[in-house]
């Protein structure tokens, strides 16, 4: 019974953080990026597009039960970031990026 309310549990603790991470799904928007970045979430992988002018390939390297770290290039100007998304209590996205930009910046999800 000890074993039952176990696995109980953890199923519990999976689905919860797999629930919170995937809240992070739309089309985002901030006030330093002229792009907007669509995120996507489909059977545990994430898709992230950016729509701009800019040539932009952003590729999903890691992810927990509250983040998402990505590495991003500009190949219009070899511009180069890692980003680690975190789902804000207020629900707006905070990437914190570290490279060739190094800063935090707060997304807010985009009226479609």
């Amino acid at each position: 019974n000890q074993m039952k309310n176990l696995l109980f549990c953890l199923m519990l603790t999976t689905l919860s953080a797999t629930s919170q991470i995937e809240n992070i799904q739309g089309t985002w928007e901030s006030i330093e990026s002229q792009c907007l970045t669509a995120i996507s979430y489909n059977k545990k992988e994430f898709k992230f597009k950016n729509i701009c002018d800019s040539n932009i390939i952003e590729t999903v390297v890691n992810k927990g039960k509250d983040f998402v770290t990505t590495t991003l290039i500009n190949t219009d100007n070899n511009h180069k970031v890692v980003i680690k998304y975190t789902l804000l209590d207020n629900g707006n996205l905070q990437g914190n990026f570290i490279g060739d930009y190094k800063g935090i910046i707060i997304h807010r999800r985009y009226n479609e």
